[in-house]
């Protein structure tokens, strides 16, 4: 498996008043670019996430079936422009944050187009659950709270 370094996320957003900003993803997005930054991806995340020890990621073609059954889990997001960047990942080891952000989700800059959210054409993208350190595909208008990827 390739090194992969951490990522640069900064802490939750928070109002003038110290509450931790919520927003659907496409404000979250816009929060983010109002600080000269941007949504982090899924594996960003993942990346995160294995910094906290997570198993982590495997591409596609470093997977065994010994890994399929240890709990990796195929991921299909596509990033925003477009381009799809499947892997797998395993949240097992992940350990929550100590402090408020344990308890939070968090948008990722990543849509999941191949997920199915109930039809109606309804927009799906995915979010990281800190407090497990791992991804559900969430409809898109659903209120998250947001941190951003640092410069």
């Amino acid at each position: 498996m390739a090194e992969e370094s951490k990522p640069l996320i900064d802490e939750i957003l928070r109002d003038e008043d110290g509450h931790f900003v919520r927003a659907n993803q496409s404000g979250a997005a816009a929060a983010c670019a109002a600080k000269g930054m941007r949504l982090p991806t899924l594996r960003e995340l993942a990346q995160l996430a294995t910094s906290r020890g997570a198993k982590g990621i495997k591409e596609q073609s470093e997977i065994r079936e010994t890994d399929l059954a240890g709990g990796y889990i195929l991921e299909t997001p596509t990033d925003p422009s477009g381009k799809r960047d499947d892997f797998y990942y395993n949240s097992l080891g992940y350990r929550e944050p100590d402090r408020g952000a344990g308890k939070q989700a968090f948008w990722s800059s990543s849509a999941c187009v191949a997920c199915v959210l109930g039809g109606g054409g309804a927009s799906s993208a995915y979010a990281f659950d800190a407090a497990s350190g791992k991804f559900y595909d969430k409809y898109e208008t659903l209120s998250y709270s947001v941190r951003c990827l640092k410069p």
